[in-house]
């Protein structure tokens, strides 16, 4: 009978000792309650105002502009809004370390005169721009009265040329450039205009090393545009949006901005004191000039024709060889220009136009 007992006492510890290991053991997995694997946390970047998908901080999307601002002041119901930036979509001035644009100062014209606007950053690293994926850089964000805008006036302090580590200051013939094209403004409606230098085709190089800088810009102009137009920089999406204007200024050795002007590369420019830029064209026959460069300016400007020369070129006039002094009439940021046409070979002023 005790052994009988004993016995019976084994089994239930061995059955008992048998249920604790196999509950103890883990279930074989079961492809439905595998959970799934946890994301690497890379991080988010907002959504855009597109309404894109999120993008990846260590991805940055560094070819799409930064959203633009909300207006810095809000247009009521009678005005309308009007965003000025500047880009540089095709530089290629490898060698350059940055193309520093200072203003100084933009206006904008109706029939009713010069309306100075508020510019929000004054300094540009124009080649910046293109290495970022030809990125905006918003000049003003404003509001303004509806109405017709015929010029904008972008008055320069300096171009500064950076270049292994060094600076040089470029010069700019008139200090200032300035775009004739439609600017429409419409109450409660956002308006547009980017200037997109063509730094490529701007910067020159002096006989003497100097950096002369002849902006070729292209204006575009665009009206009743949405806020997702204006992140991407088109025009043509779903939401409305006109095209006001679209034009290529560029900018002659004295200054002036002619459409679809640009100064042939092969040309070679040289300084003539100070502020005169000689330009030099492939066919150059002035050695056998009686008169000098130098000479034809000072009669142009003792004559009282011009107020100051900005250029000097050697070209013919009714048959005769000579040289064509241009300057402004008036001050430095005055737009009124004349052509003084002087004989090579005797000095006489023959035409001013």
């Amino acid at each position: 009978m005790k052994k009988y007992i004993i016995s019976i006492v084994i089994v239930i510890v061995v059955i008992t000792a048998a249920m604790f290991i196999f509950k103890s053991t883990p279930k074989s997995p079961d492809a439905g309650n595998i959970p799934p694997a946890a994301a690497p946390e890379t991080g988010t970047g907002p959504v855009d105002s597109a309404g894109s998908a999120p993008t990846p901080a260590h991805q940055p999307q560094a070819s799409r502009p930064t959203p633009l601002p909300p207006p810095v002041a809000t247009p009521t119901k009678n005005q309308g809004r009007l965003v000025l930036a500047i880009t540089d979509e095709t530089a290629n001035l490898a060698d350059l370390d940055a193309l520093f644009l200072h203003i100084k100062s933009l206006e904008i014209h109706a029939k009713a005169g010069w309306k100075t606007i508020p510019v929000a950053t004054t300094r540009h690293d124009l080649l910046a721009l293109d290495r970022a994926g030809a990125a905006l850089a918003v000049l003003a964000d404003l509001a303004l009265e509806p109405g017709e805008y015929n010029q904008l006036r972008l008055i320069v302090e300096k171009i500064v040329v950076q270049k292994d580590g060094l600076l040089h200051e470029a010069k700019l013939p008139s200090g200032q450039i300035i775009f004739n094209g439609k600017i429409a403004i419409e109450k409660e409606k956002t308006s547009a205009v980017i200037l997109d230098f063509l730094a490529d085709q701007s910067l020159f190089i002096a006989g003497n090393g100097m950096y002369i800088f002849l902006p070729v810009v292209r204006f575009t102009s665009h009206s009743n545009l949405s806020n997702r137009q204006l992140f991407e920089r088109r025009a043509d999406l779903a939401g409305g949006g006109k095209l006001e204007h679209d034009i290529t200024l560029g900018t002659t050795a004295s200054g002036q901005t002619k459409p679809d002007f640009r100064l042939d590369p092969t040309t070679k420019l040289e300084f003539i004191g100070a502020e005169a830029i000689r330009v030099i064209g492939r066919e150059d026959n002035t050695s056998d000039y009686a008169v000098s460069a130098q000479k034809a300016i000072e009669t142009a400007l003792n004559g009282r024709y011009i107020a100051s020369a900005r250029s000097v070129a050697s070209g013919t006039k009714n048959g005769k060889p000579v040289w064509v002094v241009t300057g402004l009439k008036g001050g430095a940021l005055s737009n009124a220009y004349a052509s003084v046409y002087v004989d090579a070979a005797t000095g006489q002023i023959l035409s001013v136009e």
